[in-house]
């Protein structure tokens, strides 16, 4: 049913805020949200939180959607464990991750198949689960944003967004491309990490 009001902080799956470490947590519930209403704002979303500080030996096993059909409804971060937290180790994604929004959408959204955006480091993680964001900003297999990554790789496969994850992370990148990819999935897996970059073919 409708929820009154325009702004929706904090959505988890598990805990919507949490201002200290989430550590052994998993979701199997299904979460989707969605708006047919103008001027809506949808902040920090994940599969165990939508938003927390270090979160640790995680997982989302179910699908995750944030839709909407108004080109100024603001999403900011979505990710399968976590829309945002200031580090993220030993945490699995195997959910499906969606978000949807018309063509010319004013929004900023990072998105990840574990964390939309982690202000510290990412070591350990690993997403299957497909990421998808339609007309949404940056789109990630594992991060939408993080400073810098170890020992994570990602099977999923990533559509949407104008950029995929960045050229500048500190680490090593593993990337998983069916015999299907296109040459540009490759070119993005050949370039996320700034130390090495490897591409398995399966």
């Amino acid at each position: 049913e409708p929820v009154p009001g325009t702004t929706f902080r904090y959505l988890g799956g598990i805990v919507g805020r949490a201002t200290g470490a989430i550590d052994g947590c998993e979701n199997r519930g299904e979460i989707r949200i969605s708006t047919d209403a103008t001027g809506r704002t949808i902040q920090y979303v994940g599969g165990v939180a939508g938003y927390a500080a270090a979160v640790t030996d995680s997982a989302n096993r179910a699908g995750l959607t944030v839709a909407t059909t108004q080109a100024d409804t603001t999403i900011g971060y979505i990710g399968g464990v976590a829309g945002m937290c200031t580090s993220a180790s030993g945490c699995i994604n195997s959910g499906v991750v969606t978000g949807t929004a018309p063509a010319g959408a004013a929004k900023t959204t990072l998105m990840g198949g574990i964390v939309g955006s982690v202000s510290g480091a990412v070591n350990d993680c690993f997403a299957t689960g497909a990421v998808t964001g339609t007309s949404f900003t940056t789109v990630g297999g594992l991060i939408g944003s993080a400073r810098a990554m170890t020992s994570c790789y990602s099977a999923a496969e990533v559509t949407g967004g104008k950029t995929m994850g960045g050229q500048d992370r500190a680490g090593v990148c593993w990337t998983i491309l069916s015999d299907r990819a296109s040459r540009a999935m490759a070119y993005v897996g050949m370039t996320r990490a700034r130390d090495e970059n490897h591409v398995a073919i399966y």
